[in-house]
């Protein structure tokens, strides 16, 4: 069970898939500030503790500015949770 998170920041990466989302949803209701991070734009959300951030995981820079940016607005992050998903090449 998720402890009170209430004044915790999160960033949670692959926030639009299901585990992500149902995290992302976890964390909310537990209190916390949450950064929900996809590659694909996540649908409105109308909470206000949330804030939705489209990054490819993959690109050095986009994790870069994420973070600085989470940084920047909140002055810190307390838990980062990788939820996303990385496909390398077909079958």
């Amino acid at each position: 069970m998720i402890e009170e998170l209430q004044g915790r920041v999160a960033v949670v990466l692959g926030a639009r898939g299901a585990i992500g989302s149902a995290i992302v949803d976890r964390m909310v209701k537990a209190g916390a500030s949450v950064v929900a991070v996809d590659r694909d734009p996540v649908p409105d959300d109308t909470r206000v503790q949330i804030e939705h951030l489209t990054v490819d995981v993959t690109q050095e820079s986009q994790m870069e500015a994420l973070f600085g940016a989470a940084k920047s607005r909140y002055s810190r992050i307390d838990i980062v949770v990788c939820s996303q998903g990385i496909a390398a090449g077909g079958p």
